[in-house]
């Protein structure tokens, strides 16, 4: 990787806004510093500011810990999100979690939406930056109509991107994602969602390469590709959900979210160059899976009030929070493909797999 294309290698190239109406346009007012409370991260749109994300905080990762919200109500992601109807996540670590409930150790990181607003107004943006020395290239646009102002708004998004890793796999694919914000009355509020990512060229995966003995392998140029056109990855990620929000007697708020979020795996092959000697002299082997696939339908139920005693304000959470998850996995079968020299693409046929059988994984919490 070229130096100049280090942590600080994403750039966009243009970005484009327009509106309906007079109104500013929906990205004018996603910044990421001006949004941010703290130092402990916050991420919108293109942005990103402070030591944490959903991926890194602490040292753990409340991705994979399962400490994820939206709107502030618990989700167990297994897809992809997105970023088309969310504006930004906030991570609540530290003194930020302080007045949030039920904090975690490994921070919590919470997806906070776009909510259509008693405004028509759209937006495009248009970037391009070579975070791994590799292009990356996106097209995205945005739109909020107000189909009864104060009663009913629509969002919906859609990008397109190609991107080009360090091994010089090549995918594209398309993000979409829409929102409804349904306020049947003064009390009370329902917000069904959903995000899409589906690929429209799946990405060669990374060739793996295993030394024969206490030494690295030789250098490679990364400009040339080393992997099979066939040795391929194919991801589709869907998330659906409803957040519905009401305010009882006695001042007494109710919230209810139920999410499913799942990730199909078609297809997943993976090289590997084994016994690479100094000379790049190697082994070529293949690993394949069978359809592969991650489910979870999650949510929660809270019931909150405040009231004040003087000068002191008392907060009441009463909170039932659950998952239902089901995996697919297993049955991968591995192939020989001959001699081969690391650095050098040699395409080689794909050979027909004989897959085993997979195994299923269920668990429920509450």
């Amino acid at each position: 990787m070229h130096a100049k294309w280090g942590f600080a290698g994403a750039a966009a190239v243009a970005v484009l806004a327009g509106s309906l109406t007079e109104a500013q346009a929906q990205r004018a007012s996603e910044n990421a510093v001006t949004k941010a409370e703290d130092a402990f991260g916050s991420s919108v749109g293109n942005e990103n500011v402070g030591l944490y994300s959903i991926m890194s905080a602490r040292g753990f990762s409340p991705e994979q810990a399962g400490n994820l919200r939206i709107e502030g109500l618990y989700f167990d992601q297994q897809a992809r999100f997105g970023n088309r109807i969310s504006k930004g996540t906030v991570m609540r670590v530290g003194l930020s979690a302080l007045s949030y409930p039920f904090p975690a150790p490994t921070g919590i990181g919470d997806i906070q939406l776009r909510i259509p607003g008693d405004d028509t107004q759209m937006s495009a943006a248009v970037s391009y930056g070579r975070p791994t020395g590799q292009p990356m290239t996106s097209i995205s646009s945005d739109a909020e109509i107000a189909v009864a102002p104060g009663k009913l708004g629509v969002g919906v998004g859609l990008s397109v991107y190609r991107r080009v890793t360090e091994w010089r796999g090549d995918n594209v694919g398309i993000n979409a994602g829409g929102t409804l914000h349904w306020t049947p009355s003064d009390n009370l509020e329902i917000i069904p969602l959903m995000t899409i990512s589906v690929p429209l060229k799946n990405e060669e995966t990374q060739p793996l390469i295993l030394s024969n003995g206490a030494y690295l392998p030789p250098e490679i140029d990364r400009s040339v590709f080393t992997g099979q056109k066939w040795a391929q990855k194919e991801t589709r990620d869907s998330n659906y959900g409803v957040i519905a929000r009401a305010a009882l007697l006695g001042d007494w708020r109710l919230q209810v979210a139920v999410f499913r979020s799942v990730r199909n795996e078609p297809r997943n092959a993976t090289l590997f160059y084994r016994n690479v000697l100094p000379s790049g002299a190697a082994t070529l082997d293949v690993f394949a899976d069978p359809a592969q696939s991650r489910a979870s339908t999650s949510g929660e139920a809270r019931l909150t009030q405040d009231f004040a005693e003087g000068a002191r304000r008392h907060t009441i959470h009463l909170s039932v929070k659950g998952r239902d998850v089901e995996r697919v996995f297993g049955g991968g079968v591995g192939a020989a493909l001959g001699a081969a020299s690391l650095g050098v693409y040699t395409p080689r046929p794909e050979p027909t797999f004989t897959f085993g059988t997979t195994s299923r994984d269920k668990s429920r919490q509450i």
